[in-house]
């Protein structure tokens, strides 16, 4: 009878321990369980919103075909175009710049050539340079034996060049208006007095 009291003890005994291993067991492994939402985040991961820069393509060059037209209005000759048709004429001219301003500024030998030039634009002389500059009484500078200066002749052919594109419509600076057909010496030799009317 003992030995079943023994045995009894002992049973409960190992009963009891297996008992409070479950507990001890099942209570260690609920601390175990963590809640995740309780936890600060380990890794954060950045995002990062990145704008994609829009691929341009380079504006494509169009060509238009255009018919190649030449240039309207009057065009101003140049002295190698002017001099094969006006050589005789710019020589007439040369010859009076030498008698009436060959000791003045270039811009007093041109006044001299504008006002041969009015007066042949004019109704009440001759028509022409050599028979404007030839008129007796007239231009008593002018002499046929005169020396034909270089730069007088050059002068020459390239206020003949400005003449005939006025007269074409083209705009120019005339140092002498229209109007202007006759001059005198200021009594100095370096300078003439440009008039409308004869004086």
């Amino acid at each position: 009878m003992e030995n079943k009291g023994v045995f009894f003890t002992i049973f409960v005994g190992i009963f009891a321990l297996i008992i409070m291993a479950i507990i001890i067991f099942s209570s260690c492994a609920h601390e175990a369980v963590v809640d995740s939402t309780t936890l600060p985040s380990i890794v954060e991961i950045e995002t990062v919103e990145t704008t994609e820069a829009p691929t341009t393509l380079p504006p494509q060059e169009t060509t238009i075909a255009t018919e190649c037209t030449e240039p309207t209005g009057p065009r101003q000759l140049t002295l190698a175009e002017v001099e094969p048709l006006w050589q005789s004429d710019a020589e007439f001219l040369a010859k009076v710049i030498h008698g009436e301003a060959g000791c003045c500024s270039m811009l007093e030998r041109e006044k001299v050539i504008w006002c041969v030039l009015n007066r042949v634009d004019d109704h009440r002389f001759p028509n022409s340079i050599e028979e404007v500059v030839t008129q007796p009484n007239q231009f008593h500078g002018y002499n046929p034996y005169h020396p034909i200066i270089e730069e007088n002749y050059i002068l020459a052919l390239e206020v003949i060049s400005k003449w005939l594109y006025e007269k074409e419509g083209g705009a120019i600076d005339r140092p002498l208006e229209p109007d202007y057909l006759f001059f005198f010496a200021d009594g100095t030799g370096m300078k003439n007095i440009f008039t409308k009317t004869w004086q």
